[in-house]
């Protein structure tokens, strides 16, 4: 039976069959093969001569290939694990709850991504069924990065592949996985409108990335549901305590992260207030929370201000107007009745976006 990622000795891929014609030393051109099985075998031999780089370039050819091939799904996601970091270090600081050990967290995200939505068509049992969808190997290991890329895929609100120190995203998280409320965008945005008079128009804004948050936590909530049935899975392989004294605390870790990530995101709420953000996605709760007084735009300078401190450029109508309608402004006398001191809305935003 082929050993896939060696849950028991974190060592060396073993147990897979050997085949002499595909060696590193053979100028074969990956690129101009259209068998997958062929590849499949390269890959296999690439793997266990250390050649990972191109063990994945052989894998990830059979998979496109052929996307149902089991064994090219599982050597492409194993193959880049080993490219990319240390499999034994990385189990060794999830069992020691080391998080801020496991990498750089852009590293660990690209990582993830690449074998949680490969080894996601084996788990589904959408694959060719050469490897179990209960195999216990494949389910620790997409059980693992499939976490991991649930939690960096939900962060990365601004879809740039970056979680690091990323102002750009509406949460951020630091190297120990907790929410950074003084970097993250929502919290600053949240800061800006307390007191009196704040911009009217980043209300706007700030009502788009709440309902964004609410699409990307349910987004984040699917993705761990798949993990949760690979866990089902991992309970029920379980045979040993030698297993379950290697796999048992890597599990429980990942559950207390998570929490954390959940209760951080759930208890997200109105400074002074037991409000949860999440509920404010209409200007109409938000302004009842806010003090609005003397804001009276009456020359160009202010409205540049004003627009251009919002985020908004001359050439962002159709922006301004789409977040008017999604913050629940149908018309500019909703902005009127809300800002009683912009009553000449329709003039200034004619002017300022050159209508």
């Amino acid at each position: 039976m082929r050993n896939v990622f060696f849950i028991f000795l974190f060592v060396f891929f073993a147990g897979c069959s050997v085949y002499n014609v595909f060696s590193p030393a053979n100028s074969t051109n990956i690129d101009e093969i259209y068998d997958s099985e062929v590849l499949i075998s390269m890959g296999d031999k690439y793997f266990e001569e250390g050649d990972y780089a191109l063990a994945y370039k052989a894998y990830s050819r059979a998979a496109m290939l052929s996307p149902n091939k089991s064994f090219a799904l599982e050597g492409k996601a194993r193959s880049y694990i080993f490219l990319k970091t240390s499999y034994t270090n990385l189990i060794s600081s999830l069992q020691q709850n080391n998080f801020s050990n496991i990498g750089g967290l852009n590293k660990i995200y690209d990582i993830s991504k690449v074998v949680a939505l490969s080894l996601f068509a084996i788990i589904n049992n959408s694959a060719d069924g050469k490897i179990s969808s209960s195999d216990l190997d494949v389910n620790f290991v997409f059980y693992i990065f499939n976490n991991f890329y649930s939690i960096y895929d939900f962060l990365d609100s601004d879809f740039d592949n970056n979680i690091e120190n990323d102002t750009g995203d509406l949460l951020c998280i630091n190297q120990n996985y907790e929410i950074d409320t003084t970097n993250s965008r929502i919290y600053i945005s949240l800061k800006e409108l307390e007191g009196t008079n704040a911009n009217p128009f980043k209300l706007l804004a700030f009502s788009k990335m709440v309902k964004t948050l609410n699409l990307r936590y349910n987004s984040y909530k699917t993705n761990l549901s798949y993990s949760l049935k690979s866990l089902s899975n991992i309970y029920s392989s379980l045979s040993s305590e030698a297993t379950s004294n290697l796999i048992m605390p890597v599990i429980s870790n990942f559950t207390i992260v998570i929490s954390n990530v959940d209760t951080a995101f759930t208890n997200l709420s109105y400074s002074g207030t037991n409000i949860n953000t999440l509920n404010l996605t209409n200007i109409f709760d938000i302004t009842n929370l806010i003090v609005f007084t003397n804001i009276n735009i009456t020359n160009n300078a202010m409205v540049t201000n004003y627009f251009m401190d919002a985020g908004y450029g001359p050439d962002d109508y159709n922006s301004f107007t789409n977040d008017l309608y999604n913050s629940g402004i149908t018309n500019m006398s909703d902005i009127t009745n809300i800002f009683p001191g912009l009553t000449n809305i329709n003039q200034i935003s004619s002017n300022y976006f050159n209508l």
